[in-house]
């Protein structure tokens, strides 16, 4: 997907961090219209051995200078002005699906904050509590303590904070009620992730990866140089079983 010879070449005690984004991405499987399938995004360019960044205009001059995609800049705002157009960025970035933002010193000499949509973090609840035994506690405290706390700093009206109220309860109960039902009837809590390969040994070395980081899955079929690979969520899928025959939670 990159040409990255020459720029290594020329800058070889570089490190170049940046995030595969697009539907291919089995990870993070988040549809952006100006990246389609897969997409590399580079936020950040560090010196080999130091790990010093180079500061936010420098890296993106260079990245320019070898034809490199970096991150989307949305700005740069005086400390005083931040917090007040951060949230309006934030905001429209929530109505318009998107994750966040990530706060940077231009000069990179302080740590970077995140900071993410109320969007965002009811599409991640909604992802954890369809698989709850598994998922839910990494997920539920920080962003329900995010969502109180970021609606206190946007000041919200009545209308507001019931709209960002119905989200929350919609993207915990829903996802909750829906596996319910399918273990219910038969089916199994699981995902199906699509990857790109050129060959089986391909799928199975993904798949044994998958088993070093003590994920269950399997190879359910390849077609087209496209695997599926079902992720299975046993905790829930025995413990749902569990209640649903009148053990005690």
């Amino acid at each position: 997907m990159l040409d990255l010879d020459l720029f290594f070449q020329e800058n070889p005690d570089m490190v170049i961090c940046g995030e595969m984004v697009g539907t291919l991405n089995p990870y993070v499987s988040h549809y952006y219209p100006e990246v389609g399938k897969l997409g590399f995004r580079i936020f950040d360019l560090r010196e080999k051995i130091t790990n010093t960044p180079r500061t936010v205009m420098d890296k993106r001059e260079l990245l320019e200078e070898y034809g490199l995609e970096p991150v989307r800049l949305l700005g740069i705002f005086p400390v005083k002005e931040a917090p007040e157009k951060i949230l309006e960025i934030v905001r429209d970035l929530g109505y318009n699906d998107r994750e966040g933002v990530v706060m940077k010193d231009p000069m990179m000499q302080l740590e970077p904050l995140k900071y993410t949509s109320s969007q965002a973090q009811a599409s991640e609840l909604e992802y954890a509590l369809s698989y709850p035994f598994d998922l839910a506690r990494a997920f539920l405290f920080s962003r329900i303590i995010r969502e109180g706390f970021q609606a206190y700093e946007m000041d919200e009206t009545d209308d507001e904070l019931r709209e960002r109220a119905l989200r929350m309860g919609e993207s915990i109960i829903y996802p909750m009620l829906r596996t319910i039902k399918k273990v219910k009837e038969g089916e199994i809590a699981a995902e199906d992730l699509v990857i790109e390969v050129e060959n089986q040994e391909e799928a199975e070395e993904f798949i044994r990866h998958l088993r070093d980081l003590k994920v269950m899955a399997t190879l359910v079929e390849i077609k087209d140089k496209k695997a599926v690979i079902r992720r299975i969520h046993q905790s829930t899928n025995d413990k749902v079983n569990n209640y649903l025959q009148g053990g005690l939670y």
